[in-house]
Protein backbone atom coordinates (compact mmCIF):
# COMPACT_ATOMS: atom_id res chain seq x y z
CA UNK A 1 0.00 0.00 0.00
CA UNK A 2 1.65 3.27 -1.08
CA UNK A 3 0.85 5.43 2.55
CA UNK A 4 1.66 9.37 1.89
CA UNK A 5 2.30 10.49 5.15
CA UNK A 6 3.50 13.88 4.25
CA UNK A 7 0.14 15.99 3.69
CA UNK A 8 -3.30 15.62 3.20
CA UNK A 9 -5.42 17.14 0.34
CA UNK A 10 -6.69 20.96 0.83
CA UNK A 11 -10.05 19.08 0.58
CA UNK A 12 -9.66 16.86 3.27
CA UNK A 13 -12.08 17.50 6.35
CA UNK A 14 -8.84 17.77 8.32
CA UNK A 15 -7.49 20.83 6.85
CA UNK A 16 -11.32 22.11 6.62
CA UNK A 17 -11.73 22.03 9.73
CA UNK A 18 -8.15 23.57 10.36
CA UNK A 19 -9.20 25.99 8.27
CA UNK A 20 -11.86 26.73 10.82
CA UNK A 21 -10.44 26.46 13.74
CA UNK A 22 -11.68 23.60 15.13
CA UNK A 23 -10.08 22.77 18.27
CA UNK A 24 -8.88 19.32 17.63
CA UNK A 25 -7.82 19.91 14.11
CA UNK A 26 -6.52 23.24 14.35
CA UNK A 27 -2.59 22.60 15.02
CA UNK A 28 -2.98 19.28 12.34
CA UNK A 29 -0.83 21.39 9.85
CA UNK A 30 1.97 24.01 9.97
CA UNK A 31 -0.01 27.72 9.86
CA UNK A 32 2.06 31.19 10.03
CA UNK A 33 1.10 34.75 10.04
CA UNK A 34 3.83 35.38 7.58
CA UNK A 35 5.87 38.32 8.48
CA UNK A 36 5.82 42.38 7.03
CA UNK A 37 8.31 44.31 4.81
CA UNK A 38 9.68 48.04 6.12
CA UNK A 39 6.26 48.91 3.77
CA UNK A 40 3.62 47.08 5.92
CA UNK A 41 3.17 44.46 2.63
CA UNK A 42 2.74 41.08 4.49
CA UNK A 43 5.15 37.92 3.05
CA UNK A 44 5.92 33.89 3.78
CA UNK A 45 7.61 33.33 6.96
CA UNK A 46 10.26 32.16 5.53
CA UNK A 47 12.80 31.09 1.81
CA UNK A 48 11.49 28.03 1.42
CA UNK A 49 10.52 26.90 -1.73
CA UNK A 50 8.18 24.12 -2.67
CA UNK A 51 9.75 20.93 -5.32
CA UNK A 52 6.96 21.79 -7.48
CA UNK A 53 8.26 25.01 -7.75
CA UNK A 54 7.03 28.10 -6.29
CA UNK A 55 7.16 29.02 -2.49
CA UNK A 56 6.21 26.54 -0.05
CA UNK A 57 3.55 28.86 1.30
CA UNK A 58 -0.03 29.71 0.20
CA UNK A 59 -1.95 31.97 2.07
CA UNK A 60 -5.53 31.12 2.94
CA UNK A 61 -7.54 34.02 3.30
CA UNK A 62 -10.60 32.34 5.46
CA UNK A 63 -8.20 31.14 8.22
CA UNK A 64 -5.94 34.81 7.63
CA UNK A 65 -2.25 32.80 8.19
CA UNK A 66 -0.07 30.76 5.44
CA UNK A 67 0.20 27.35 5.00
CA UNK A 68 3.49 25.26 4.87
CA UNK A 69 3.61 22.77 1.13
CA UNK A 70 6.71 20.95 0.47
CA UNK A 71 5.11 19.88 -2.74
CA UNK A 72 1.71 21.18 -4.43
CA UNK A 73 -0.91 23.47 -2.56
CA UNK A 74 -2.86 21.33 -2.65
CA UNK A 75 -0.72 19.33 -0.21
CA UNK A 76 -1.05 20.93 2.62
CA UNK A 77 1.78 19.42 5.27
CA UNK A 78 0.52 17.91 8.56
CA UNK A 79 2.53 18.92 11.59
CA UNK A 80 4.07 15.71 13.18
CA UNK A 81 5.43 17.42 16.44
CA UNK A 82 1.40 17.43 17.01
CA UNK A 83 0.98 14.05 18.90
CA UNK A 84 -3.24 14.07 17.53
CA UNK A 85 -1.21 13.98 14.06
CA UNK A 86 1.01 10.98 15.23
CA UNK A 87 -1.76 9.18 16.61
CA UNK A 88 -4.00 9.90 13.50
CA UNK A 89 -1.45 8.62 11.07
CA UNK A 90 -0.78 5.52 13.14
CA UNK A 91 -4.91 4.86 13.23
CA UNK A 92 -4.05 4.97 9.19
CA UNK A 93 -2.00 2.40 8.94
CA UNK A 94 -3.90 0.07 11.84
CA UNK A 95 -6.78 0.85 9.39
CA UNK A 96 -5.03 -0.59 6.34
CA UNK A 97 -3.73 -3.88 7.43
CA UNK A 98 -7.26 -4.10 9.23
CA UNK A 99 -8.27 -4.32 4.93
CA UNK A 100 -5.14 -7.00 4.55
CA UNK A 101 -2.47 -4.52 3.35
CA UNK A 102 0.96 -6.44 3.77
CA UNK A 103 2.90 -3.63 3.79
CA UNK A 104 3.74 0.05 3.26
CA UNK A 105 5.64 2.05 0.75
CA UNK A 106 6.16 5.09 2.42
CA UNK A 107 6.05 8.44 0.20
CA UNK A 108 8.75 11.17 0.40
CA UNK A 109 9.58 10.05 4.11
CA UNK A 110 12.76 12.77 4.49
CA UNK A 111 10.21 16.17 3.99
CA UNK A 112 8.22 14.92 7.63
CA UNK A 113 9.69 17.35 9.47
CA UNK A 114 10.72 20.40 9.36
CA UNK A 115 12.76 22.67 11.87
CA UNK A 116 10.54 24.98 14.42
CA UNK A 117 11.94 28.00 13.91
CA UNK A 118 11.69 28.07 10.30
CA UNK A 119 14.67 30.04 9.42
CA UNK A 120 15.64 30.56 6.04
CA UNK A 121 17.55 27.98 4.24
CA UNK A 122 21.01 28.84 2.46
CA UNK A 123 21.15 29.52 -0.82
CA UNK A 124 23.07 27.29 -3.03
CA UNK A 125 24.13 29.60 -6.28
CA UNK A 126 22.87 27.50 -8.52
CA UNK A 127 20.09 29.92 -9.91
CA UNK A 128 18.85 33.05 -9.44
CA UNK A 129 15.08 31.87 -9.49
CA UNK A 130 13.75 31.84 -6.17
CA UNK A 131 11.22 29.70 -6.74
CA UNK A 132 13.32 26.82 -8.10
CA UNK A 133 13.70 24.23 -5.52
CA UNK A 134 17.72 24.40 -6.34
CA UNK A 135 17.67 27.63 -5.23
CA UNK A 136 18.10 26.75 -1.56
CA UNK A 137 19.85 24.32 0.00
CA UNK A 138 17.03 22.27 2.09
CA UNK A 139 18.82 21.41 5.18
CA UNK A 140 15.77 22.11 7.60
CA UNK A 141 13.20 20.80 5.56
CA UNK A 142 14.64 17.49 4.70
CA UNK A 143 16.21 14.27 6.01
CA UNK A 144 15.01 15.98 9.83
CA UNK A 145 16.31 13.17 12.79
CA UNK A 146 13.10 13.45 13.93
CA UNK A 147 11.62 11.93 10.62
CA UNK A 148 13.88 8.38 11.39
CA UNK A 149 12.73 7.96 15.03
CA UNK A 150 8.98 8.36 13.77
CA UNK A 151 10.39 5.55 11.43
CA UNK A 152 11.23 3.45 14.19
CA UNK A 153 7.24 4.13 15.79
CA UNK A 154 5.73 3.13 12.76
CA UNK A 155 8.17 -0.43 12.35
CA UNK A 156 7.32 -0.85 16.58
CA UNK A 157 3.30 -0.73 15.22
CA UNK A 158 3.73 -2.84 12.50
CA UNK A 159 5.59 -5.49 14.38
CA UNK A 160 2.99 -5.44 17.76
CA UNK A 161 0.32 -5.90 15.10
CA UNK A 162 2.18 -8.63 13.57
CA UNK A 163 2.21 -10.36 17.18
CA UNK A 164 -0.87 -9.83 17.70
CA UNK A 165 -2.83 -10.73 15.07
CA UNK A 166 -1.06 -13.58 14.61
CA UNK A 167 -0.34 -13.04 10.86
CA UNK A 168 2.46 -12.42 8.16
CA UNK A 169 5.30 -9.81 8.79
CA UNK A 170 4.16 -6.67 7.84
CA UNK A 171 6.63 -4.51 5.74
CA UNK A 172 7.80 -0.91 6.02
CA UNK A 173 9.76 0.21 2.69
CA UNK A 174 10.47 4.00 3.27
CA UNK A 175 11.26 6.42 0.29
CA UNK A 176 13.69 8.94 0.50
CA UNK A 177 15.38 10.90 -2.56
CA UNK A 178 18.64 11.81 -0.41
CA UNK A 179 22.33 10.92 -0.55
CA UNK A 180 22.92 7.55 0.27
CA UNK A 181 24.10 8.00 3.72
CA UNK A 182 20.89 9.06 4.52
CA UNK A 183 18.91 6.52 2.96
CA UNK A 184 20.75 4.04 4.55
CA UNK A 185 20.46 5.55 8.00
CA UNK A 186 16.89 4.33 7.75
CA UNK A 187 18.05 0.35 8.30
CA UNK A 188 19.24 1.64 11.59
CA UNK A 189 15.79 2.95 12.33
CA UNK A 190 13.61 -0.19 11.53
CA UNK A 191 13.03 0.10 7.66
CA UNK A 192 12.85 -3.01 6.31
CA UNK A 193 14.78 -1.12 3.40
CA UNK A 194 14.94 2.53 2.21
CA UNK A 195 14.25 2.21 -1.70
CA UNK A 196 17.99 2.40 -3.00
CA UNK A 197 18.04 4.89 -5.81
CA UNK A 198 21.98 4.04 -6.82
CA UNK A 199 21.27 2.92 -10.02
CA UNK A 200 18.30 5.62 -10.82
CA UNK A 201 20.49 8.45 -9.70
CA UNK A 202 23.67 7.46 -10.99
CA UNK A 203 23.57 5.16 -13.88
CA UNK A 204 23.07 6.22 -17.58
CA UNK A 205 23.62 4.45 -20.42
CA UNK A 206 27.34 5.38 -21.67
CA UNK A 207 28.52 4.03 -18.02
CA UNK A 208 30.87 0.85 -18.25
CA UNK A 209 30.78 -2.04 -16.52
CA UNK A 210 33.26 -1.25 -14.02
CA UNK A 211 30.17 1.76 -13.37
CA UNK A 212 27.77 -0.96 -12.40
CA UNK A 213 30.13 -3.10 -10.14
CA UNK A 214 30.73 0.16 -8.23
CA UNK A 215 27.42 1.18 -7.66
CA UNK A 216 26.29 -2.34 -6.19
CA UNK A 217 29.55 -2.24 -4.11
CA UNK A 218 28.44 1.02 -2.39
CA UNK A 219 25.79 0.21 -1.54
CA UNK A 220 26.97 -2.89 -0.11
CA UNK A 221 29.37 -2.25 1.75
CA UNK A 222 26.74 1.22 3.39
CA UNK A 223 24.24 -1.09 4.71
CA UNK A 224 24.35 -2.38 8.26
CA UNK A 225 25.70 -5.97 8.58
CA UNK A 226 21.93 -8.28 7.91
CA UNK A 227 20.22 -6.03 6.40
CA UNK A 228 18.33 -6.75 2.88
CA UNK A 229 19.43 -5.09 0.12
CA UNK A 230 17.39 -3.67 -2.89
CA UNK A 231 17.39 -2.45 -5.95
CA UNK A 232 15.41 0.10 -7.68
CA UNK A 233 16.07 0.09 -11.73
CA UNK A 234 13.22 2.76 -12.61
CA UNK A 235 10.22 4.16 -10.97
CA UNK A 236 7.25 7.18 -11.56
CA UNK A 237 9.86 9.95 -10.99
CA UNK A 238 12.50 8.93 -13.95
CA UNK A 239 12.52 8.18 -17.16
CA UNK A 240 11.81 4.18 -18.21
CA UNK A 241 14.48 2.05 -18.16
CA UNK A 242 14.29 1.42 -22.32
CA UNK A 243 14.49 5.27 -22.50
CA UNK A 244 17.26 5.75 -20.05
CA UNK A 245 19.48 3.08 -21.04
CA UNK A 246 18.42 2.24 -24.68
CA UNK A 247 15.99 -0.54 -25.32
CA UNK A 248 18.55 -2.57 -26.44
CA UNK A 249 20.22 -2.63 -22.91
CA UNK A 250 16.53 -3.16 -21.16
CA UNK A 251 16.81 -7.03 -20.31
CA UNK A 252 20.54 -6.82 -19.44
CA UNK A 253 19.83 -3.88 -17.34
CA UNK A 254 16.83 -6.05 -15.78
CA UNK A 255 18.82 -9.27 -15.85
CA UNK A 256 21.41 -7.45 -13.10
CA UNK A 257 19.08 -6.44 -11.13
CA UNK A 258 16.92 -9.10 -10.82
CA UNK A 259 19.52 -11.80 -9.86
CA UNK A 260 21.72 -9.45 -7.16
CA UNK A 261 20.70 -10.25 -3.73
CA UNK A 262 17.89 -9.21 -1.70
CA UNK A 263 14.65 -7.33 -2.74
CA UNK A 264 14.20 -6.21 -6.48
CA UNK A 265 11.07 -3.89 -7.17
CA UNK A 266 10.03 -3.44 -10.67
CA UNK A 267 7.82 -0.59 -12.00
CA UNK A 268 4.88 -1.53 -13.78
CA UNK A 269 5.85 -1.11 -17.80
CA UNK A 270 9.25 -2.72 -17.22
CA UNK A 271 8.37 -5.87 -17.41
CA UNK A 272 6.89 -5.25 -20.80
CA UNK A 273 9.77 -2.78 -22.10
CA UNK A 274 7.72 0.38 -22.35
CA UNK A 275 9.33 3.46 -23.41
CA UNK A 276 8.73 6.74 -22.34
CA UNK A 277 6.13 9.13 -24.27
CA UNK A 278 7.92 12.38 -25.22
CA UNK A 279 5.46 13.94 -27.00
CA UNK A 280 2.68 14.68 -24.75
CA UNK A 281 1.60 18.59 -25.28
CA UNK A 282 1.18 21.27 -22.61
CA UNK A 283 -2.57 20.88 -22.51
CA UNK A 284 -2.35 17.11 -21.95
CA UNK A 285 0.67 17.72 -19.22
CA UNK A 286 -1.12 16.88 -15.40
CA UNK A 287 2.23 16.67 -13.27
CA UNK A 288 2.48 19.55 -10.83
CA UNK A 289 5.81 19.29 -10.97
CA UNK A 290 5.01 20.73 -14.12
CA UNK A 291 2.19 22.38 -14.48
CA UNK A 292 3.54 24.88 -11.66
CA UNK A 293 6.21 26.29 -13.70
CA UNK A 294 6.30 28.55 -16.87
CA UNK A 295 5.41 26.22 -19.88
CA UNK A 296 9.24 26.91 -21.01
CA UNK A 297 10.97 23.66 -20.62
CA UNK A 298 7.64 21.76 -19.17
CA UNK A 299 9.01 18.76 -21.14
CA UNK A 300 12.12 18.64 -19.13
CA UNK A 301 10.31 18.70 -15.72
CA UNK A 302 7.25 16.77 -16.14
CA UNK A 303 7.28 13.12 -15.41
CA UNK A 304 3.91 12.25 -16.96
CA UNK A 305 6.06 10.46 -20.28
CA UNK A 306 6.89 7.89 -17.72
CA UNK A 307 3.50 7.32 -16.38
CA UNK A 308 1.32 6.88 -19.41
CA UNK A 309 -1.21 3.82 -18.95
CA UNK A 310 -0.23 0.36 -18.87
CA UNK A 311 -0.26 -1.19 -22.50
CA UNK A 312 -2.26 -4.09 -21.95
CA UNK A 313 -3.55 -5.14 -25.39
CA UNK A 314 -4.62 -3.19 -28.80
CA UNK A 315 -7.79 -2.52 -28.01
CA UNK A 316 -9.61 1.12 -27.18
CA UNK A 317 -6.99 2.87 -24.77
CA UNK A 318 -5.19 -0.31 -24.47
CA UNK A 319 -7.00 -2.12 -22.49
CA UNK A 320 -6.26 0.31 -19.79
CA UNK A 321 -10.03 2.01 -19.53
CA UNK A 322 -13.34 1.46 -21.54
CA UNK A 323 -13.61 5.24 -20.99
CA UNK A 324 -13.63 8.00 -23.35
CA UNK A 325 -9.89 8.76 -23.06
CA UNK A 326 -7.46 8.15 -20.02
CA UNK A 327 -5.76 10.32 -17.11
CA UNK A 328 -2.83 10.50 -19.86
CA UNK A 329 -2.53 9.29 -23.76
CA UNK A 330 -0.92 6.26 -24.45
CA UNK A 331 2.11 5.94 -25.75
CA UNK A 332 1.46 5.54 -29.72
CA UNK A 333 3.10 2.27 -29.93
CA UNK A 334 0.79 0.61 -27.72
CA UNK A 335 -0.65 -1.52 -30.49
CA UNK A 336 2.66 -3.11 -31.21
CA UNK A 337 3.98 -3.16 -27.46
CA UNK A 338 1.53 -4.84 -25.21
CA UNK A 339 1.02 -7.82 -23.12
CA UNK A 340 -1.54 -9.65 -25.01
CA UNK A 341 0.82 -9.53 -28.21
CA UNK A 342 3.79 -10.54 -26.19
CA UNK A 343 2.73 -13.40 -24.71
CA UNK A 344 1.82 -14.83 -27.57
CA UNK A 345 5.64 -14.96 -28.52
CA UNK A 346 8.58 -17.54 -27.76
CA UNK A 347 10.53 -14.52 -27.06
CA UNK A 348 10.02 -11.30 -25.74
CA UNK A 349 10.91 -8.76 -23.29
CA UNK A 350 7.78 -10.55 -20.87
CA UNK A 351 9.07 -14.37 -21.31
CA UNK A 352 12.38 -13.05 -19.93
CA UNK A 353 10.78 -11.22 -17.29
CA UNK A 354 9.27 -14.32 -16.47
CA UNK A 355 12.13 -16.19 -16.41
CA UNK A 356 13.67 -13.80 -14.31
CA UNK A 357 11.58 -14.05 -11.42
CA UNK A 358 10.75 -17.81 -12.02
CA UNK A 359 15.26 -17.81 -10.78
CA UNK A 360 14.28 -15.76 -7.84
CA UNK A 361 12.79 -18.37 -6.75
CA UNK A 362 15.12 -20.66 -6.15
CA UNK A 363 17.74 -20.91 -3.40
CA UNK A 364 20.73 -19.83 -5.33
CA UNK A 365 19.37 -16.45 -6.23
CA UNK A 366 17.62 -16.53 -2.65
CA UNK A 367 20.42 -17.55 -0.34
CA UNK A 368 23.26 -17.45 -2.55
CA UNK A 369 27.14 -15.39 -2.31
CA UNK A 370 27.65 -12.94 -4.46
CA UNK A 371 30.36 -11.39 -6.37
CA UNK A 372 31.21 -9.52 -9.61
CA UNK A 373 33.77 -10.09 -12.69
CA UNK A 374 34.69 -7.79 -14.99
CA UNK A 375 35.34 -8.80 -18.20
CA UNK A 376 36.28 -5.52 -19.70
CA UNK A 377 34.72 -2.15 -20.15
CA UNK A 378 31.43 -3.45 -21.74
CA UNK A 379 31.01 -7.07 -19.83
CA UNK A 380 29.38 -7.34 -16.62
CA UNK A 381 29.36 -10.75 -14.71
CA UNK A 382 28.07 -11.88 -11.05
CA UNK A 383 28.16 -15.19 -9.89
CA UNK A 384 25.69 -16.35 -7.32
CA UNK A 385 26.64 -19.54 -5.44
CA UNK A 386 24.76 -21.66 -2.79
CA UNK A 387 25.42 -25.39 -1.67
CA UNK A 388 27.74 -26.23 -4.91
CA UNK A 389 25.03 -24.74 -7.74
CA UNK A 390 26.45 -21.71 -9.42
CA UNK A 391 24.34 -18.87 -11.37
CA UNK A 392 26.08 -16.59 -13.79
CA UNK A 393 24.76 -13.83 -15.08
CA UNK A 394 26.86 -11.88 -18.30
CA UNK A 395 25.77 -8.98 -19.89
CA UNK A 396 27.22 -7.17 -22.64
CA UNK A 397 26.35 -3.05 -22.74
CA UNK A 398 27.46 -2.34 -26.09
CA UNK A 399 26.71 -4.07 -30.00
CA UNK A 400 30.09 -5.56 -29.93
CA UNK A 401 30.17 -9.17 -30.05
CA UNK A 402 33.11 -10.24 -27.33
CA UNK A 403 34.49 -14.16 -26.75
CA UNK A 404 35.10 -14.68 -23.12
CA UNK A 405 36.39 -17.57 -21.16
CA UNK A 406 34.16 -17.69 -17.79
CA UNK A 407 36.27 -20.35 -16.67
CA UNK A 408 38.45 -16.76 -15.68
CA UNK A 409 35.52 -15.89 -13.15
CA UNK A 410 35.03 -19.41 -12.04
CA UNK A 411 35.82 -22.99 -11.71
CA UNK A 412 33.71 -24.40 -13.88
CA UNK A 413 34.84 -28.29 -14.75
CA UNK A 414 32.17 -28.53 -17.40
CA UNK A 415 30.03 -26.39 -20.06
CA UNK A 416 27.40 -24.20 -19.27
CA UNK A 417 23.51 -24.01 -20.21
CA UNK A 418 22.02 -21.01 -20.67
CA UNK A 419 18.94 -21.07 -18.49
CA UNK A 420 17.59 -17.52 -19.28
CA UNK A 421 18.46 -15.71 -22.16
CA UNK A 422 17.35 -11.99 -23.11
CA UNK A 423 14.61 -11.78 -25.72
CA UNK A 424 16.93 -9.89 -28.62
CA UNK A 425 19.30 -12.38 -28.53
CA UNK A 426 20.69 -14.81 -31.20
CA UNK A 427 21.05 -17.70 -28.07
CA UNK A 428 18.50 -19.71 -26.97
CA UNK A 429 17.48 -21.01 -23.91
CA UNK A 430 18.80 -24.67 -23.26
CA UNK A 431 22.13 -23.93 -25.48
CA UNK A 432 25.31 -25.60 -24.25
CA UNK A 433 28.39 -23.13 -24.30
CA UNK A 434 31.81 -23.97 -24.25
CA UNK A 435 33.00 -22.13 -20.88
CA UNK A 436 35.95 -21.35 -22.31
CA UNK A 437 34.78 -19.40 -25.50
CA UNK A 438 30.95 -18.20 -24.82
CA UNK A 439 30.49 -15.89 -27.59
CA UNK A 440 28.62 -12.63 -26.09
CA UNK A 441 26.48 -11.38 -28.67
CA UNK A 442 25.12 -7.70 -29.34
CA UNK A 443 23.91 -6.35 -26.17
CA UNK A 444 23.20 -9.78 -24.99
CA UNK A 445 21.84 -10.76 -21.67
CA UNK A 446 22.87 -14.48 -20.30
CA UNK A 447 22.17 -16.54 -16.90
CA UNK A 448 24.03 -19.34 -17.32
CA UNK A 449 24.87 -22.58 -15.03
CA UNK A 450 27.49 -25.48 -15.07
CA UNK A 451 26.13 -27.97 -17.21
CA UNK A 452 25.53 -31.34 -14.54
Amino acid sequence: MDFVPNHSSDEHEWFQKSIERDPEYEDYYIWHDGKFDEHGNRHPPNNWQSVFYGSAWTWNEKRGQYYLHQFDKKQPDLDYRNPKVVNAMKNVLKFWMDKGASGFRVDAINHLFEVEDLRDEPLTGWTNDPFNYGYTHHYYTKDLDETYEMVQQWRKLLDEYTAEHKTETKILMTEAYANQTFTAKFYNYDSHFPFNFGFIENLRDYHSAYDIRQIIDDWLDLMPKGATANWVLGNHDKPRVASRFGFERHDGMLAIEMTLPGVAVTYNGEEIGMIDHRDISWEETVDPQACNGPQEGYEERSRDPQRTPFQWDDTKNGGFSDGDSTWLPLHPNFRENNLAKQKKMEKSYFSFYKDLTELRKTKVLQHGTFRTYIFGDKIYSHIREFEGEHVIVVVNLSYKYETIDITRAIDVANDVEIIAVGHRSTHNKGEILDAKSIEVRSYDALILRERK
